[in-house]
């Protein structure tokens, strides 16, 4: 699949699916992981500061470390060189190619999953 990554945290490797999906107060993209094959959440690799252009999302570098240059190497998403500032992290942003992600609601009923 184009929205899969392997991503690596405390010594265990994950195959991971993205998808997109809007956050309710900005309509900001969101882009939320779930594990490959259980269809169970992994968690968020965005975080939501500011209002950006659809395509573009802060990436979550402070609790998913190394989770940027994967995006990068995927293809899913290019460095715009800015970055956002919130409390003491400064967060990369990225613009993701959206055909690549499919939508939150497609894919979960896809899985047959209900959250």
């Amino acid at each position: 699949m184009d929205n899969r990554i392997t991503y690596t945290n405390w010594g265990k490797t994950y195959d991971l699916d993205l998808v997109r999906a809007t956050y309710a107060n900005n309509g900001n993209l969101a882009v939320i992981a779930f594990v490959a094959g259980t269809h169970e959440r992994y968690g968020d690799i965005t975080v939501n500061i500011e209002d950006l252009p659809n395509h573009w999302a802060c990436i979550d570098t402070n609790n998913m470390q190394g989770i940027f240059e994967i995006l990068l190497e995927s293809g899913l998403a290019e460095n715009t060189g800015y970055t956002m500032e919130s409390g003491y992290c400064k967060y990369p942003i990225a613009s993701f190619d959206l055909a690549k992600l499919p939508d939150y609601e497609e894919y979960l009923n896809k899985a047959g999953c209900k959250e």
